[in-house]
């Protein structure tokens, strides 16, 4: 069994450095509980964003770390394309998160977000189907 956990925190930190964080950054990704896919998974968005903060600040005086603006991006879409994989039931592995599968999955999650704020009711609705009363049951 820690062989197993050793294994799945040694592949996302492979992971985390293909989508360009350094090798101290990575492991401060699992130092702090992100020890396998189901983990990164299961963030919500902003407590993906405030581990990224967190990690980002200084610790003990140090220069703290950087976490580069795409990376932190494609710790998102990466996260979100793992949750999706999990919705549809389709199996989803840490072996498969590379940078251009977070790029692609991250354009996914922008267009979806942008769909979302469209507005509803772009045709306004004629006055005698404003009011349900005249329709029959």
């Amino acid at each position: 069994m820690v062989a197993n956990v050793q294994d799945q925190t040694a592949q996302i930190r492979a992971a985390l450095v293909r989508l360009g964080l350094s090798d101290v950054a990575a492991a401060e990704f699992t130092d702090n509980g992100i020890t396998n896919i189901h983990r990164w998974r299961a963030l919500m968005e902003d407590a993906l964003d405030r581990l990224i903060k967190q990690l980002s600040r200084d610790n003990n005086g140090g220069a703290g770390l950087v976490i580069p603006f795409i990376s932190q991006q494609y710790l998102h879409a990466v996260r979100f394309w793992a949750n999706r994989m999990y919705i549809l039931g389709t199996p989803y592995d840490v072996a498969l998160v590379t940078g251009p599968l977070a790029e692609a999955w991250n354009e996914t999650r922008k267009a979806e977000a942008k769909a979302a704020e469209a507005p509803d009711d772009l045709v306004k609705k004629p006055e005698m189907f404003k009011k349900d009363t005249k329709w029959r049951p």
